[in-house]
C-alpha cells in the first residue's frame, strides 16, 4: 500500500472577489460561503482575528487553499477590507 502526502499549497488570487457568507467565520472556526455560484469552505487569513463573519455578510476572497478559500472581512458600512 503506497501512501501520498498531499502537502497544502495556498494560491493567491490576483484580482481578490468577493463572496457571500452562508455559514459564520470566525476567528479559529471553518465557515462556508457561496462564491461564484458554488459553496466553498473558508477561513479567515488570520487566526488571531477577533472579528466573526455572519451569514449574509459578504467578505473578500483573496485565495485558496486546497478546496478552502482564504477570506478577509469587509466593513459593511464603507466596504474597506479590515
Amino acid at each position: 500500500m503506497v501512501l501520498t502526502n498531499f502537502i497544502s499549497q495556498t494560491e493567491l488570487s490576483p484580482l481578490p472577489q468577493l463572496a457571500q457568507v452562508t455559514q459564520q467565520i470566525g476567528p479559529d472556526q471553518l465557515g462556508q460561503v457561496r462564491f461564484q455560484a458554488t459553496y466553498w469552505r473558508a477561513r479567515f487569513v488570520a487566526s488571531d482575528s477577533q472579528v466573526v463573519a455572519k451569514p449574509k455578510t459578504t467578505v473578500q476572497v483573496i485565495g485558496r487553499e486546497g478546496l478552502t478559500l482564504i477570506v478577509v472581512p469587509i466593513e459593511q458600512s464603507t466596504g474597506r477590507v479590515f
